[in-house]
């Protein structure tokens, strides 16, 4: 096995067909793990001092046969780098968009995999800590990797997960519910349909796609700014990422968007990204003057009713995040946990390969802060078990403790 480390961006759009074609042939397919998913997110939201370090690895006849989607960034004191950290794509800034992030191997090379990542990590002293954050509790490579890291590694349970099983009927599920929950699983919505005029419906052709995508994108803003808060969509670079990541998905099949319309005006609405049988909830929005008919609660419920009348849909993941209304509706959960390693003793004021380190990208931007972690990168010369560099290029991190959500607004 051979590991090579891919830091530049047209690198990384290379590997778009064999990264999915390795996602699907893993034990853990999961949507934050695609390839477009990851690329959007690297061009729209990545901060401005990380440098891509996605570590692939690739057996004797050259089949891709494992990756590690990381990418670099420096803490700094004074402006000085001081400390070089490793950690998946997806995470380091303010907002959370993504979960369930993997180190994802072919089957039956997860150990394989798990140990060339290992020893490439410790040949190439360039980073003084690995930062995993959100990686799934049954992993199949992960525990892997850290084995063969030795004792070096830290693993704290992070997060948990709440999910329905919609491979049951509607009916077992609603008996699954406590009693309160049973009788709200319908109730807000019959009340709503009983005193409007409503119609709940799916975005299916691309001409219901833009129409829908601007209620959601409005109708949060609205909940949330009636609120005081900004609201998700007020950053212009998660709302451009978010509406390119809806229309891809939309055109791939991998998204469900659902608009709730009261009256004839499209007055809440949400949005879930799809990928084998599990419907990760991301967003939803409504207007808060329906507050008293709980309408984020009506359009919720017929959105889950929905995954269950829907034969590709085998779950509806509320994904992490704490929030208490989750496990009303959930009896089932994931549970996600954080690995680091350091390396302190090799931080020091340098730069991992001074000599060749770019500016940033003319788009890259600083964002406000770090967010709190976790509480809730050619040449092909290498040696087996070793590793190369197959370009170079900056981009832009920052770190992660109960990060404010982009999902599940």
């Amino acid at each position: 096995m051979t590991t090579t480390v891919v830091t530049d961006a047209v690198e990384f759009e290379r590997l778009q067909a064999d990264w999915d074609e390795l996602l699907d042939a893993s034990r853990q397919p999961s949507f934050f793990l695609r390839w477009r998913w990851n690329w959007l997110w690297w061009q729209h939201l990545a901060p401005a001092d990380g440098r891509l370090h996605i570590m692939c690895c690739a057996d004797g006849q050259g089949r891709l046969m494992g990756i590690a989607p990381l990418y670099s960034r420096p803490h700094r004191f004074l402006g000085i780098p001081y400390v070089y950290e490793l950690m998946m794509l997806g995470t380091g800034i303010e907002l959370k968009t993504s979960e369930y992030l993997d180190v994802f191997a072919r089957r039956g090379a997860e150990r394989a995999v798990g140990e060339s990542i290992a020893a490439c990590l410790r040949a190439r002293p360039c980073w003084d800590r690995l930062w995993l954050l959100g990686v799934p509790d049954d992993s199949a490579v992960v525990p892997h990797l850290v084995q063969a890291l030795g004792g070096q590694v830290s693993s704290t349970p992070c997060d948990s997960a709440p999910y329905v099983d919609t491979a049951v009927t509607w009916d077992e599920y609603k008996r699954s519910l406590g009693r309160s929950m049973r009788r709200n699983a319908e109730y807000y919505a019959r009340r709503l349909f009983a005193n409007f005029s409503c119609e709940f419906r799916l975005a299916e052709s691309s001409d219901d796609l833009e129409p829908a995508i601007d209620h959601l994108v409005r109708l949060h803003q609205m909940r949330w700014q009636v609120a005081g808060q900004p609201g998700t969509f007020a950053e212009p670079h998660v709302e451009s990422f978010l509406r390119t990541a809806m229309r891809q998905s939309h055109a791939e099949g991998r998204l469900r968007l659902w608009t709730l319309s009261v009256n004839g005006a499209v007055e809440a609405a949400l949005v879930g990204f799809l990928d084998h049988g599990i419907l990760h909830y991301f967003q939803k929005g409504f207007n808060p003057a329906y507050a008293k008919h709980d309408l984020g609660t009506v359009v919720l419920s017929l959105s889950i009713r929905a995954c269950f009348d829907d034969p590709q849909i085998r779950a509806f993941d509320f994904m992490g995040g704490g929030l208490p209304y989750k496990v009303y509706w959930a009896r089932n959960e994931r549970l996600t946990v954080l690995h680091q390693a350091r390396i302190f003793a090799r931080a020091a004021t340098r730069l991992c390969e001074p000599s060749v380190r770019p500016p940033p990208r003319p788009f890259a931007r600083s964002h406000r802060r770090d967010y709190a972690m976790c509480g809730g990168i050619g040449c092909v010369a290498a040696a087996p078990g070793g590793c190369s560099d197959s370009g170079r290029q900056y981009g832009r991190p920052a770190r992660c403790s109960a990060s404010r959500s982009l999902s599940c607004g």
